[in-house]
């Protein structure tokens, strides 16, 4: 073990059975200390620690507790058990992965309820199944529907939409005479309104003014009062 600080070979090394070398600098794998692990194929690894004295690891079920008792039993000497294993150290690296997991879990829980989201906007928009398929993809990818050909048909075909209906998805919004822009909470659908469908114009009561008139003459000309003045009114003289 000549890569390996003198006190580490002699005090921790020297003690294990099984030792051999790791591929990293400095790892190296040994037997188990734990009794009970029973360990036949050198599944403990440990080496010398740069903010503690040694950092080790059971690959089986063994806790970092049982082996620190494991060592200082084979005689390692206390100042080079390190803090691994020590009570205070392990209950401040529970409430760390605590923590973490938390965190994790709740943006697992806005991702979720923001795809949610978008996904039943999607499901009230008029669209093809299939369309609505690669609509719900491309909101589970977190991305927009893309406006290059070949990229749209991939995300279509990761949407398991067969290969004659992505063509068609792809006439349906990026080829199509008219389209409709179906806005979501999280994204913009292009899809195209149905065949026979026509604009419905609504007449206003406010009609624009002859050139020349104001808008008070305009205004007096088009009142009930006005238009009976106007017929019983003589042309001057």
């Amino acid at each position: 073990m000549a890569d390996a600080a003198q006190w580490f070979a002699t005090e921790v090394l020297s003690r294990l059975s099984g030792v051999k070398r790791g591929k990293e600098q400095g790892q190296f794998y040994a037997h188990c200390p734990v009794i009970r692990h029973g360990d036949r194929h050198a599944s403990f690894g440990i080496k010398a620690g740069d903010r503690m004295a040694i950092v080790f690891r059971c690959h089986g079920d063994c806790t970092n507790e049982e082996v620190r008792d494991a060592l200082a039993q084979l005689g390692v000497p206390d100042r080079h058990l390190g803090l691994l294993g020590t009570a205070r150290y392990e209950e401040s690296r529970r409430v760390r992965a605590t923590s973490e997991e938390r965190r994790e879990l709740e943006r697992v829980r806005r991702e979720l309820a923001d795809l949610k989201s978008a996904v039943n906007g999607l499901l009230n928009v008029r669209m093809t199944q299939a369309m609505r398929h690669i609509c719900i993809q491309a909101a589970m990818e977190g991305i927009d529907l893309p406006a290059d050909k070949r990229e749209f048909l991939a995300l279509a075909a990761r949407a398991g939409v067969s290969q004659s209906k992505r063509y068609d998805a792809w006439n349906e919004v990026y080829t199509a005479g008219a389209q409709v822009e179906c806005v979501t909470e999280d994204h913009v659908v292009l899809t195209r309104p149905e065949d026979g469908s026509q604009v419905v114009q609504r007449r206003g009561h406010v009609r624009i003014p002859s050139e020349g008139s104001s808008f008070p003459e305009r205004e007096e000309r088009d009142s009930p009062r006005g238009k009976t003045d106007n017929k019983n009114r003589r042309p001057a003289a």
